[in-house]
């Protein structure tokens, strides 16, 4: 008999029925659909700590550091910085309660328990204990409400697909003992606790602004500087250009692909240019500048697009530093004092 056969149950022998005998615990479908998508959710909030974020949580260091935060500042800072903590909470419930019966009780404690861990969590973050702030990182009142409303979400969603409607057609799967189920249970609580201090490995820093007006005053022309560390190359017709991360492009005259240096163009913030008529585009930080090209001994911004690009509080500075009390009116990030 299939297992699409068999009659639906009431919830009232729910219990009953997934319990074969004392001391045993039966993963049913609903238990495990509950362990898979926690885990599912775990991965997808490691992933995106790595993206959004740049921070390894579990250092496991699975993929090159150049994928780290390659979309920072890419979503609204609520969901960048807030949507971790409703997937921790979210994911670790929903493997918990696969772990064990489901009862009234159950349902509404272990959802309540992660928000309550992560809530502590953040409040160690704060300065509420006499001034003195216990573990690193940034405390974030929107991270204690994204756990209170995870916590709600499954609480609910636990209540309204088991409590209030037919149990679905169980067949059991596998049987823990007791002592395996706590060993699984206790585990899962230590999983947690190690994901949530990797999330939170930030040291605290002050950032330091270069100013709009600092940044589009006239460009600075170099006849003498020589690269240090050298990012991306660009080749057109017999030039070759070579930029230095965050500092500017060398300019090389590659007549026979033969480079003879000719002169540096300081732009702060730059990574990446191309020349299209004539002309060479480069970003600046926030800003995208076309500049005049065609006279090497006259070279000068023809225009200025302000605040082309998104806002990257961490283009120059490492994914590790929390940033305190950043304030985007004041210009662009491009160092840190850390804070005692």
């Amino acid at each position: 008999m299939s297992i699409d056969s068999l009659p639906t149950i009431k919830i009232d022998n729910y219990q009953s029925c997934i319990n074969e005998s004392p001391g045993e615990l039966s993963l049913n479908r609903l238990q495990f659909y509950s362990i898979i998508i926690g885990c599912f959710a775990l991965i997808f909030g490691y992933f995106f700590y790595i993206t959004f974020r740049g921070i390894d949580p579990l250092h496991l260091n699975i993929l090159s550091s150049s994928i780290l935060g390659i979309f920072t500042d890419e979503l609204p800072h609520l969901v960048q910085y807030s949507l971790p903590s409703f997937i921790h909470v979210t994911g670790l419930s929903f493997i918990s309660l696969g772990l064990v019966n489901f009862t009234r009780r159950q349902v509404l404690l272990i959802p309540s328990f992660w928000a309550i861990a992560n809530t502590l969590y953040e409040l160690l973050q704060s300065n509420l204990f006499n001034g003195y702030q216990i573990l690193p990182g940034t405390f974030d009142m929107n991270d204690i409400l994204a756990s209170i409303f995870s916590a709600l979400f499954v609480a609910l969603l636990y209540s309204k697909t088991v409590f209030h409607n037919n149990g679905p057609a169980l067949k059991p799967l596998l049987h823990l003992s007791e002592k395996q189920k706590k060993l699984s249970f206790n585990s899962i609580v230590l999983f947690g606790v190690v994901i949530m201090l990797g999330c939170g490995d930030y040291t605290d820093a002050d950032p330091i602004y270069l100013s709009y007006p600092e940044l589009r005053s006239p460009l600075v022309i170099d006849d003498k500087r020589q690269p240090t560390t050298l990012g991306k190359h660009y080749a057109h017709d017999n030039l070759l250009l070579i930029n230095e991360k965050n500092e500017g492009i060398y300019l090389y005259d590659n007549v026979n692909n033969n480079p003879t240096y000719i002169k540096f163009i300081n732009i702060p913030g730059n990574l990446d240019m191309e020349i299209k008529d004539g002309y060479l585009f480069a970003d600046s930080y926030v800003d995208l500048l076309k500049i005049d090209i065609s006279d090497l001994d006259n070279i000068h911004i023809t225009k200025r697009y302000e605040h082309f690009f998104a806002y990257n509080s961490h283009q120059n500075i490492p994914r590790r530093i929390a940033l305190i009390d950043l304030d985007r009116s004041k210009g662009v990030v491009v160092d840190y004092k850390v804070k005692d």
